[in-house]
């Protein structure tokens, strides 16, 4: 009985741990996504930012229907927030990236699609728009550690995929502020 007893004692032991370690994985998921929020917000109420932005050509080879902006905005010589905004023949997108120390550590993507005015000829109304997608990720080292998604993309792609075109394009777009 003593064995018995010593091995539930184990196992329970080991229990608790386990559940002690997941949940304060969970608290400091919930703290690093709190003082993210709280460095977005600061990067976005900053005033001082000195900012610069690249148009069409600048930005890139293949220029839009719609064209395209890339701006860039600094504190002192660091880059905080990347502005990239692309206007295509159905709709515009926008993706924020932001900041701290020359890490990513968050992105805002917007996409807001042109209004169709007549759905039996397919006609466009440029003037109106709804968003269509939105999302929000949350980086910490490089690494995703949450997201908040709704609607849908225009195109469909896997999360893995999604991530790693943002942590790319982001690098890219650093590159391009230079």
């Amino acid at each position: 009985m003593n064995e018995r007893s010593a091995v539930i004692k184990s196992m329970l032991i080991c229990f608790l741990a386990i559940t002690a370690f997941l949940h304060s994985g969970a608290q400091s998921k919930a703290i690093i996504i709190a003082a993210i929020r709280k460095d977005f917000q600061a990067i976005n109420t900053d005033e001082t930012l000195a900012k610069k932005t690249l148009s069409d050509e600048e930005f890139t080879e293949n220029v839009p229907d719609g064209g395209c902006e890339l701006t860039g905005y600094y504190k002192k010589d660091s880059i905080v927030k990347i502005v990239e905004w692309i206007g295509l023949s159905y709709g515009n997108r926008t993706r924020e990236f932001y900041f701290k120390k020359g890490r990513l550590f968050f992105v805002y993507e917007r996409f807001e699609s042109f209004v169709i005015k007549d759905s039996t000829e397919g006609e466009i109304d440029h003037s109106q728009v709804t968003t269509t997608f939105e999302g929000r990720y949350y980086f910490n080292m490089d690494k995703l550690i949450g997201q908040k998604v709704s609607g849908r993309r225009t195109f469909e792609e896997g999360s893995v995929a999604v991530i790693k075109e943002l942590l790319n394009g982001a690098k890219e777009n650093t590159r391009l502020l230079k």
